[in-house]
């Protein structure tokens, strides 16, 4: 995403938060090198879709993973845990 180049990742943890199917990337099932081979066929068969999706996923990048902006989530995640009671058994 960062070098503006299109994503294809597996449907698995942090991937899903970042790569959104069919927009700025493509997500496959894990373990299923079929569909990963479909998928990168795809893009080599339609450059401009893969162009298109390689700007939205740089924009994405950008737009929503700055050091700020990443920065202030994770301030907010600290007040909020640090506001809220711990529970004792």
């Amino acid at each position: 995403m960062k070098y503006g180049r299109p994503v294809i990742a597996t449907a698995t943890g942090g991937h899903t938060a970042i790569v959104t199917e069919n927009q700025n990337g493509l997500l496959v099932p894990p373990r299923d090198p079929a569909a990963l081979a479909d998928s990168i066929d795809s893009l080599l068969a339609d450059p401009d879709r893969a162009r298109q999706y390689a700007i939205a996923a740089s924009r994405s990048l950008h737009d929503h993973y700055t050091m700020s902006v990443v920065g202030a989530q994770l301030a907010s995640a600290l007040r909020k845990t640090l506001q809220t009671p711990r529970q004792t058994d």
